[in-house]
């Protein structure tokens, strides 16, 4: 008995072509590119070089503790609801579970308002400093 090794495509060689979907769209060299869906980017958002004092910093970092905190103790109650869907124990209504999910997605979006306004402040404080630095 003889095997036959397989070898994969060559990465530069372009695609058979299809129409394309949602997530695909045709270049105008007929590579395939792959479309990135807005609530997968990433970015950061400050810079290493920020500078921070650290009043503020810790001012935030406990704001955006308390918060996550507040999403692990909601997303463990939701998870035990759905463990209990799977057995015979009794589950949260679907109001309770609901408000829970929309409380978590409150504190997420308290905690990136934070994150955001102490890089709008740091932005804003570099930037007077670099205006007295000139006057």
């Amino acid at each position: 008995m003889t095997t036959q090794q397989v070898l994969p495509p060559e990465i530069n060689e372009p695609e058979p072509r299809h129409d394309a979907t949602a997530d695909q769209a045709e270049t105008t060299n007929g590579m395939r590119q792959v479309k990135v869906h807005p609530l997968n980017l990433t970015s950061d958002l400050m810079s290493p070089a920020t500078e921070i004092p650290s009043k503020a910093a810790v001012r935030a970092f406990n704001k955006i503790h308390r918060a996550t905190q507040g999403i692990a103790a909601i997303t463990q109650a939701l998870v035990a609801d759905a463990v209990a869907r799977d057995s015979a124990d009794a589950t949260l209504s679907g109001y309770l579970s609901g408000g829970l999910a929309m409380a978590a997605n409150v504190l997420a979006e308290c905690v990136v308002e934070e994150i955001e306004s102490l890089d709008m402040w740091a932005a804003r404080r570099a930037a007077e400093e670099r205006g007295m630095a000139r006057g």
